[in-house]
This record gives C-alpha cells, structure tokens and sequence, in this order.
C-alpha cells in the first residue's frame, strides 16, 4: 500500500512539474549579423538579446542567427528586414550603401572629429530624412 501511495504521488509531482514548465515567449526578434562569434557585432547581439530578454521578463524571446544563416550579403539581409523575415540586422555602411547610397558618407575618414560629434549628428535630422 507504501509503494502504491509513493507511486501516486510521484505520478501526481511529475504531472505537476509538467504543468509549471517554462512556457514560450509572447513575441521572437529574429536578429543577424554577417560576422562570427569573434566579432564585436556578435558581443553587441549578445547584450542586446540579454537585456530585451530579462527586461520582458521572459516575453520577448531573440535568436541570434550569425553569418549566413538567415542572408549572405547586406542587400539580401536589408531585404530580409524589409519582409519582416529578419527583424535585427547588423550593417556596416557598405553592406547597406547598395539600397542606400547616401550612406557612404559615414566612411569618409575624419568627417567627424570625435565620438560625441558622431552622436550628435546620428541621433539628429541627418537619420530622419
């Protein structure tokens, strides 16, 4: 009779355990970027997956795709963002100068004199228009 109540209550634990699992995120971000996991991009993909995660408290899960595995050049990853297929893509200016021209601006050297100039301006009408 021992055996037969230990063996209902660990059925009835096991059920229970089931039933309090870990359950799936209300919403995913696809995110990507055509580097290896040795590259500043993939370390800046990990922060941003861990803070969006921990700060939804589990809601908002984000995958991380790294090299080729989503896209293999700048214009079909931009391509995949415009489809709703990526939602994260991590670009240098010439990967996305082939859909956006202007772009190549960014890469002239000293166009810039520091950091917060560069700030300045991105965070500024120059990004809106």
């Amino acid at each position: 009779m021992l055996k037969g109540t230990i063996k209902s209550l660990i059925s009835a634990a096991i059920l229970v355990t089931g039933a309090v699992s870990v359950q799936a995120a209300d919403f995913t971000i696809r995110a990507t970027a055509n580097s290896n996991e040795n590259d500043e991009d993939y370390d800046g993909l990990v922060v941003f997956k861990n803070f969006v995660e921990s700060a939804s408290n589990g809601a908002i899960e984000v995958e991380l795709f790294i090299g080729t595995q989503l896209c293999s050049k700048g214009a079909e990853c931009l391509q995949g963002v415009a489809d709703g297929s990526i939602d994260v893509y991590i670009s240098t200016s010439g990967g996305a100068a082939g859909i956006f021209p202007y772009v190549q601006v960014l890469d002239l050297p000293y166009l810039m004199a520091d950091d917060r100039v560069a700030e300045h301006v991105l965070s500024g009408d120059f990004t809106r228009t």
